[in-house]
């Protein structure tokens, strides 16, 4: 298996590139978006000066779908692993856990250079054999729902993922609480993606306390840690913190449930998922750009 420590090591040069290449824009190009967020700074960027690090403040969603439905979602050509069927006791038989992910990148940054936080939300393909090993996990991503700002979609394009730039409501606080004097639902979790075709993917969930009554911790762990692609040629290895102050104490992850509505541009028909479960987190991360995915035969790292 590559060790973390060489995976670190090869991101850097096209994290370094691609940044370059719109360096010159930072200023005019790279748009934050309005409003400030409540996200804690990055714990990651003195212990790796040298790496890709930063924070990702999210809801992750866990929708049941049929399997036959993922099957004719995931190209024909990779397989689907069963692995997630131990590690979601309970879980409906032959149904396979679509994961959706509302999320805030803050605080990205290398060598002192950082890029503005930037929002996204991503219908995500877990479990997927890329390499027909029968082994090694992967998630497919096949578009990215993402705020305008150049160097986050620059970087989506390098996996052969499809960028969709859309308006997020809140701007750049997907994972947080509705103030009572504010929003559709006081008190819970709101988001909305609108893109300039007018589609739209709108969810509201519930807090239900701790991480007690969602999936097990060690699922969304793995899950968020499966190298993440597009083509199947380059793979982008995010290495997601789990142990840092930022998911810890005050900030632990905290269970949710609700209705989360999928536009038909996504998905076969328009969809409403209603009373799934997911988790509002916040993780440290150190990210490894543009890798073979061939080079990452038999990885498991699945976040400390």
């Amino acid at each position: 298996m590559p060790s973390i420590r060489r995976l670190v090591f090869l991101g850097l040069v096209t994290f370094q590139g691609v940044l370059g290449a719109h360096i010159s824009h930072t200023k005019n190009s790279l748009i934050n978006p309005t409003g400030t967020s409540n996200s804690q700074p990055d714990p990651l960027a003195s212990t790796y000066p040298n790496n890709v690090t930063g924070t990702i403040n999210q809801t992750i969603i866990v929708a049941p779908i049929s399997y036959l439905l993922a099957r004719q979602l995931i190209p024909e050509k990779y397989g689907i692993l069963p692995h997630y069927a131990a590690m979601l006791p309970g879980f409906p038989s032959k149904m396979y856990p679509l994961v959706l992910e509302a999320k805030l990148d803050h605080d990205v940054q290398m060598n002192g250079t950082s890029i503005p936080d930037f929002t996204s939300f991503q219908i995500t393909f877990t479990f997927v054999d890329l390499l027909g090993d029968g082994y090694s996990t992967f998630r497919y991503i096949p578009t990215d729902l993402i705020t305008n700002n150049s160097l986050a979609i620059a970087r989506v394009g390098l996996y052969g993922t499809n960028a969709i730039v859309v308006d997020f409501d809140p701007p750049n606080d997907p994972y947080a609480y509705v103030p009572a004097s504010q929003g559709p639902a006081p008190g819970a979790i709101y988001f909305k993606a609108t893109s300039t075709l007018g589609a739209h993917v709108s969810a509201k969930f519930v807090p239900l306390g701790t991480s007690k009554g969602s999936y097990l911790l060690s699922f969304y762990q793995n899950v968020t840690n499966q190298p993440t692609f597009g083509d199947g040629v380059v793979c982008d290895n995010q290495l997601r913190f789990f142990n840092t102050r930022i998911t810890q104490g005050v900030y632990a992850p905290v269970a949710i449930q609700g209705n989360i509505t999928i536009p038909a541009q996504y998905l076969p028909k328009t969809t409403t998922f209603t009373n799934v479960l997911g988790l509002k987190l916040d993780t440290a991360f150190v990210e490894n750009n543009y890798l073979s995915c061939a080079s990452l035969k038999g990885y498991s790292y699945q976040g400390e």
